[in-house]
C-alpha cells in the first residue's frame, strides 16, 4: 500500500507513533510511505526510517519548496496550523506516475485495524474516498459562508462536507489537479477559508467524492468520548481514530480513556522515542499552570455568583 503524511520537525515523534500503528496493523504486504515535508533534514528522515526498520516499508521523502507556499497562500500559523497543511495539495505533482492510489493521514491519527480491504476496493470514478466530518455544521454553517456562497452552484444537493485528515486518493483522477488549480480556487475564495486546505479539497473534489463509514474509518476521539463510546469499544471496533483538537500528548487538556489507545501504540516505538514522549508529557504536566488557572477562575466565578445571589436575597427580604 501507499501512504502519505505531511509533517515538520516538531511532529517527527508523533508521526512515528502514527506510522507505527499503521505498520503494526498492515503487515500483509509491502508499504511505501511518502513524507511530504518542507523543513525536515536528513537526520529527521533517518530517525523515521530507523524507527520503522523492523517493518516491510520503504520511506520516500517528497520535498515541497517553502517558496511554493510561503507568501503565496494565507499563512495558517496564526491559527495553530503550519504551512505543512498545504503539502498534500502537491501530491499530484510529486508522486511517481506508478502510484495509482494512496492514503493520506494526518499525524494525529491512530490506525487500529487492517486497511487492506478499503485500499484495494474499486475506487470507481471517485477522486477521493473520504469520511463526512462529524463537525460539518461548524464548518459549513455560520463559520463558513464562503462554502455556501461559491460552492453551492458546484456541489450536489446530497453533498456532505468531509474531513481531510483521512483520504484515499484515486491518483488517476487527482492528477488532473495541480497546485496551480488549488491556488486558483484559494484566490477565488479570497483567502477566506475556515479550514484552509480542507475547504479547498471539499470545494474542488466534493462533487466527486465517495464516502466511507465515519464510525470505523475516521472516528473523532473526543466526539466518541462525548457520546459514551469507551476505550474498549474503540479498540475492538474502530479502524482509524482521529485525535482532532487537543492531543493525547499535550497536557493543557481534559484527558479521557480513549487517549490510552494513542499511548498503547506509542509504547511500540523505539524506547528512546517513547521515553522522550513520556518525559515531555511529565515535565509539561508539572509545569503547566492552565488547570490551576481554570480551577481558580471557576472558584472566582462561583464566589461572584454567591455574592450576587446574597445581594438579591437581601433586596428581596427588604422589599
Amino acid at each position: 500500500m501507499n501512504l502519505a503524511v505531511a509533517l515538520n520537525r516538531k511532529y517527527v515523534p508523533y508521526t512515528i507513533v502514527m506510522l507505527t500503528s499503521f505498520c503494526e496493523n498492515n503487515r500483509e504486504e509491502h508499504n511505501d510511505i511518502y513524507l511530504l515535508h518542507t523543513r525536515l533534514n536528513e537526520e529527521d528522515i533517518t530517525v523515521i526510517r530507523d524507527a520503522l526498520a523492523r517493518y516491510d516499508v520503504t520511506i520516500r521523502p517528497l520535498h515541497v519548496p517553502a517558496e511554493r507556499i510561503e507568501g503565496v497562500v494565507p499563512h495558517p500559523e496564526v491559527r495553530a496550523w503550519t504551512i505543512e497543511i498545504y503539502n498534500r495539495l502537491f501530491l499530484s505533482e510529486l508522486l511517481p506516475e506508478t502510484v495509482d492510489r494512496i492514503f493520506y493521514f494526518d499525524v494525529d491519527i491512530i490506525v487500529n485495524k487492517s486497511l487492506s480491504e478499503i485500499y484495494h476496493a474499486d475506487l470507481m470514478d471517485k477522486d477521493l474516498w473520504v469520511v463526512e466530518d462529524c463537525e460539518a455544521e461548524y464548518f459549513t454553517g455560520q463559520m463558513n459562508k464562503k462554502l455556501s456562497e461559491i460552492g453551492a452552484p458546484l456541489l450536489p444537493d446530497d453533498y456532505r462536507y468531509f474531513n481531510s485528515g483521512m483520504l484515499l486518493l484515486n491518483m488517476e483522477r487527482v492528477r488532473k489537479y495541480t497546485f496551480a488549480d488549488y491556488l486558483e480556487a484559494i484566490k477565488k475564495w479570497e483567502y477566506a477559508m475556515t479550514a484552509p486546505d480542507q475547504d479547498i479539497l471539499n470545494y474542488l473534489h466534493g462533487k466527486n467524492a465517495g464516502y466511507l463509514p465515519g464510525d470505523r474509518y475516521n472516528l473523532f476521539a473526543r466526539f466518541a468520548h462525548l457520546h459514551g463510546i469507551t476505550y474498549d469499544e474503540v479498540r475492538e471496533q474502530v479502524a482509524v481514530i482521529h485525535f482532532t483538537g487537543d492531543k493525547p500528548w499535550r497536557t493543557s487538556a481534559l484527558h479521557f480513556d480513549i487517549e490510552q489507545l494513542w499511548w498503547d501504540y506509542a509504547k511500540l516505538v523505539p524506547h528512546e522515542i517513547y521515553h522522550a514522549l513520556l518525559e515531555d508529557f511529565q515535565v509539561s504536566t508539572v509545569n503547566d499552570p492552565e488547570l490551576e488557572q481554570t480551577v481558580q477562575k471557576l472558584v472566582d466565578d462561583n464566589n461572584r455568583m454567591v455574592e450576587l445571589s446574597q445581594k438579591l436575597l437581601e433586596r428581596f427580604q427588604g422589599a
